[in-house]
């Protein structure tokens, strides 16, 4: 699945609760030496630094309506992810991963966290905390060893 160096990537304002979900992710990540990055809301801006990142693969983790139930967790190659997408931040996802593959050759997949509550001034809820734990657990397992 992931190929060569992983760069995680957490998307997401974390004064607005569960859209917090992916730099809380980043936040649990030091400790396994993977490299991740924290983009806040706008991942456009950090395009610079991710291509230049020298990562084959980018994992984006943001939180995403996706239809389930708060906390559960999906998996999303790049063609999957709309151009057009209905999360909270002003550029899509779809076209920061679109962007990525054209002019810097890496493959992004996007880990999505269904949120509970997206409002602001909220913290994250127990749902989503634990798929947090979870997630950068199962990364943190996953990208330890090599991958071709």
């Amino acid at each position: 699945m992931v190929q060569g160096k992983a760069l995680v990537v957490g998307v997401g304002n974390t004064a607005r609760g569960d859209d917090g979900a992916g730099p809380a992710v980043v936040e649990q990540l030091p400790e396994s030496g993977l490299d991740a990055l924290d983009v806040g809301d706008a991942p456009e801006r950090y395009l610079g630094p991710i291509a230049e990142s020298g990562a084959e693969t980018v994992i984006f983790v943001d939180a995403v309506d996706f239809g389930g139930r708060p906390g559960d967790v999906v998996l999303l190659e790049e063609s999957e992810v709309p151009a057009r997408s209905c999360v909270t931040h002003r550029s899509s996802l779809g076209l920061v991963m679109r962007y990525l593959r054209e002019q810097a050759g890496q493959r992004s997949l996007l880990i999505g966290v269904q949120p509970g509550s997206v409002d602001p001034g909220r913290e994250l809820t127990p749902p989503v905390r634990t798929a947090i734990a979870g997630v950068a657990a199962a990364l943190g397992k996953a990208l330890a060893s090599p991958h071709d």
